[in-house]
């Protein structure tokens, strides 16, 4: 069987490390999906990573994807798609899987299904699953006939799942993201993270207000810019005056694990997202998550993992301040949300659930 992934066009970073432009979290999806697959190739599956052709190449993994250069970032939209269909019907894949809602993601579900391959659509936020687009938040013209040319629909949770219109229900599935889980980190942890590109939907600038509350607790803001992003340099300037924050333009995706291993609490302030990676790389380095808005499927209670203070700015900043204090709290929530990850986010496991769910017969011996 082969598999094609088709990765964002704004993936370059995690394939050249010597480059520091944004990319999001579907790149790290389907770079992780990418990577487990390889391990199926004595099992009959060959993978295609569908990228843009990036002028360099330079990763760590190399050796673990195929790579199919597509189109030239400078190309004319159609010759764009005319070199993409190109390749496709150059490397005839069984399946193609694509992970966030776009124009060309529902041209290409057409195109797919009119060449009788098997098209797998993953949302990547809440917003998605009702139509519109995760940055905008317009309403996507081509959504309806995504969801009636896609064979599979991947969601992330119980409220994206609950979006889907009931006919399209019988090929939708919950299949959560998955990252390779190391053991329990007991790393020394000293300040409190936030991780995330300068989107208007993250709400950056609410993470500020919450450093400027807890003086005496330091803190880290990961936070690259947005594509054309006016209002970055403002936003950077005003981050960088406050004491107890530092803040960081950019990490590559080989270096950001190390600052989740010495976090002692990650802050999101999204207003949506669907489940993000974030999220995961957190739980699986033990760092419990303080959420503004964010929990799907309310997995932070459920596992007594974290916590969520629906929108209350407040209520977030003192429990920072707690946590600090209370030991006995801190490390019954540090152990409940590694726990969780290794349950619940392995990639080995999350790519089987994938493989099973698109009826591939594999033997499980080797």
């Amino acid at each position: 069987m082969k598999i094609a992934i088709i990765f964002p066009k704004d993936s370059e970073a995690i394939f050249n490390t010597g480059s520091t432009r944004t990319f999001g979290g579907a790149t790290v999806q389907m770079y992780l999906f990418a990577k487990e697959l390889n391990n199926y190739k004595n099992k009959g599956i060959n993978t295609y990573s569908f990228i843009v052709d990036y002028k360099k190449i330079y990763f760590k993994d190399f050796n673990s994807f195929n790579f199919i250069k597509t189109y030239k970032e400078k190309d004319f939209f159609i010759i764009k798609y005319f070199k993409f269909l190109r390749q496709l019907l150059a490397v005839k894949p069984d399946i193609v899987i694509q992970h966030g809602l776009t124009i060309f993601s529902c041209i290409l579900a057409v195109i797919c299904e009119f060449l009788g391959i098997k098209f797998v659509f993953m949302f990547a936020n809440d917003r998605e699953s009702e139509g519109y687009y995760q940055v905008s938040n317009k309403k996507c013209p081509l959504f309806w006939s995504l969801l009636a040319s896609s064979h599979f629909l991947i969601v992330q949770n119980d409220f994206q799942l609950k979006q889907i219109p009931e006919k399209f229900k019988n090929k939708s599935e919950i299949i959560k993201n998955g990252f390779e889980i190391g053991e329990f980190n007991n790393e020394i942890r000293n300040y409190v993270l936030w991780v995330a590109r300068h989107d208007h939907f993250k709400r950056p600038s609410i993470f500020l207000d919450i450093v400027k509350m807890n003086p005496a607790i330091n803190f880290i803001m990961i936070c690259p810019p947005t594509s054309n992003d006016s209002h970055y340099d403002s936003f950077e300037n005003s981050a960088n005056e406050i004491q107890n924050l530092k803040f960081i333009s950019f990490i590559s995706f080989n270096e950001i694990d190390n600052y989740f291993k010495k976090a002692k609490i990650f802050v999101n302030t999204s207003e949506s997202e669907g489940f993000p990676q974030t999220f995961i790389q957190a739980a699986m380095h033990s760092v419990p998550i303080l959420s503004l808005s964010v929990n799907p499927t309310n997995f932070l209670s459920t596992f007594n993992c974290g916590f969520s203070f629906n929108d209350n700015v407040k209520k977030l900043s003192d429990k920072i301040s707690e946590l600090f204090k209370n030991d006995i709290e801190y490390v019954k929530l540090s152990k409940n949300i590694y726990e969780y990850a290794l349950n619940n986010h392995n990639i080995k496991d999350v790519t089987k659930k994938l493989l099973n769910y698109l009826n591939y017969e594999y033997s499980t011996d080797n």
